[in-house]
């Protein structure tokens, strides 16, 4: 009877054994599928970022040469603007830009035409690297303060040159890859445009210069990546990741992934195994990355309940890999939308200070400056209102959505909570 029960129990263990390999070998042939299949759509869609008309990013062969500017070297630049410094020792700033005169040299003769470029890659195997970060913020200072000295020399125009040069730079890293990309294009952004905003508060620059000026700015504009840009390449990227990591295993690069710990975490809806949860992680990815870009393409008054629905969806996942690495929708819009308006008020506070030195005094409203200064009103993004031009000041509502009456947040910062994004304009 013992020896019955035994075997009984024997029998039924090799059943549950049976069936627990039944359904191991059926779940890792699914996920094999599911690797094979985001592979092909991972390559064919890196295949198609690489023929598509783009401007070049030739910057990133330039960085280290900026992050090895010495500080001492840079402090032959001083900020201008800081009331705290002391005035430069004008020889100190002009053996400075001498000696680094060929390097900028170089920067401008890189081509930022658009252009089909199989060199260009957004990936060279598996992994878009980022640019040395010291090196794209230091280029930003660079020519930021080169600018500031060049204006104060009465060297207007190469000051301008020296503006867009520092915005081109800034494209060109955002235009290398994902997020980490365009986090720092909208650092460099601020940096250089912190210059042109504070010169305008009081400026001397002449009608032809500011005219040349704002059809570069368009230009640049019109090739400016986007957040929605960056949010496509960051989900191949981490897509993948996790595709080498079946297809490399312990042999992937200690690259492959920015914080290996994320990925380590098993699950025992999946069985306690990596492997099915990566697999598992790449549908959820793809459509929470796709549901991301059409969120950063909505009108801003959209944008809050899209980036909601996704956060939603990130915290309902089942899958620990999909819950630690999804995208962060919503914190990624709020600086978007702000930089997005830092143009916006870049070229209209430009335009207002163009149409001064030409006519000799200040518009009586926006419309004055339609088509030749700008080829329409432009229109605050978050309330779909024309932008306000008063008093010397150009303005939107900043990021608390109502209107102060221009009248400017704790830091006068666009990034404010409170208060308005205000840009004075007034010719000396």
């Amino acid at each position: 009877m013992k020896r019955r029960a035994w075997k009984g129990t024997l029998g039924i263990a090799a059943l549950a054994a049976a069936a627990l390999g039944g359904l191991l070998w059926s779940a890792h042939s699914r996920a094999t599928a599911v690797f094979e299949r985001h592979d092909r759509l991972v390559k064919d869609a890196i295949a198609d970022l690489r023929s598509r008309p783009i401007v070049r990013a030739p910057f990133a062969a330039l960085a280290r040469e900026f992050e090895a500017i010495p500080d001492a070297g840079l402090a032959g630049l001083p900020k201008f603007t800081d009331e705290n410094k002391s005035a430069p020792n004008r020889a100190q700033v002009e053996g400075c830009l001498e000696r680094y005169a060929p390097l900028v040299e170089r920067v401008k003769r890189l081509d930022r035409t658009p252009e089909s470029s199989p060199a260009y890659r957004y990936e060279d195997g598996w992994a878009v690297d980022l640019p040395d970060g010291t090196g794209v913020i230091r280029a930003a200072q660079f020519f930021r303060d080169r600018a500031d000295h060049l204006y104060q020399t009465g060297r207007r125009d190469e000051a301008l040159e020296s503006i867009l040069l520092g915005l081109a730079v800034a494209h060109d890293t955002g235009r290398g890859g994902g997020i980490d990309h365009w986090s720092h294009q909208i650092a460099c952004e601020g940096i250089v445009t912190y210059f042109v905003r504070r010169t305008l508060e009081n400026h001397e620059f002449r009608a032809a210069e500011l005219g040349v000026f704002a059809k570069k700015i368009d230009r640049l504009s019109t090739q400016r990546p986007t957040l929605a840009d960056a949010l496509r390449v960051e989900d191949l990227l981490d897509r993948r990741s996790l595709l080498n990591l079946e297809f490399l295993g312990n042999d992937a690069p200690s690259a492959v992934y920015r914080d290996r710990e994320v990925i380590q975490g098993r699950s025992w809806r999946y069985l306690y195994s990596r492997r099915l949860a990566y697999a598992g992680a790449l549908d959820e990815l793809e459509q929470l990355y796709a549901a991301s870009v059409r969120a950063a393409s909505l009108p801003p008054p959209l944008q809050a309940e899209a980036a909601a629905s996704i956060r939603s969806r990130l915290e309902a996942s089942r899958n620990p890999v999909v819950r630690r690495i999804g995208p962060a929708t919503e914190e990624l819009l709020k600086p978007d939308l702000s930089f997005r308006m830092k143009w916006t008020l870049l070229r209209t506070a430009i335009a207002v200070a163009w149409f001064e030195a030409e006519q000799g005094k200040s518009p009586d409203s926006l419309a004055d400056l339609v088509p030749k200064y700008l080829p329409e009103v432009p229109s605050c993004i978050r309330t779909g209102k024309p932008l306000v031009c008063r008093d010397r000041k150009v303005w939107w509502v900043g990021r608390n959505g109502v209107d102060d009456g221009g009248k400017a947040g704790t830091n006068d910062s666009e990034m404010d909570e409170d208060g308005d994004a205000v840009w004075h304009v007034k010719r000396k």
